[in-house]
C-alpha cells in the first residue's frame, strides 16, 4: 500500500496541478490510475503516532533494531 501512494505521489507532482490530479486517482476508484509502485528498496516505517485522543501510549523506547544491543 506504501509503495503504491509513493509512486502514486511521484508520479502526480509532474503534473499542473498535484492536487487534482489526486482526486481524479481516487475518485475514480480504480488502481490503474495511478502511479507505478515504487520499489521496495529505501522504504521503510520510521513511526507511528496516533492523536491523543485514542489514549495510546507513546512506546518509552527509541529505535530498537533486530540484532542491535
Amino acid at each position: 500500500m506504501v509503495r503504491n501512494i509513493v509512486g502514486t505521489l511521484l508520479a502526480v507532482q509532474q503534473e499542473p496541478d498535484p492536487a487534482a490530479a489526486v482526486a481524479r486517482i481516487l475518485a475514480s476508484g480504480k488502481r490503474r490510475f495511478a502511479g507505478a509502485t515504487a520499489p521496495a528498496c529505501g522504504l521503510y516505517l520510521w513511526s507511528v503516532e496516533y492523536p491523543p485522543l485514542y489514549g495510546i501510549p507513546a512506546p518509552s523506547q527509541g529505535l530498537i533494531l533486530p540484532g542491535a544491543g
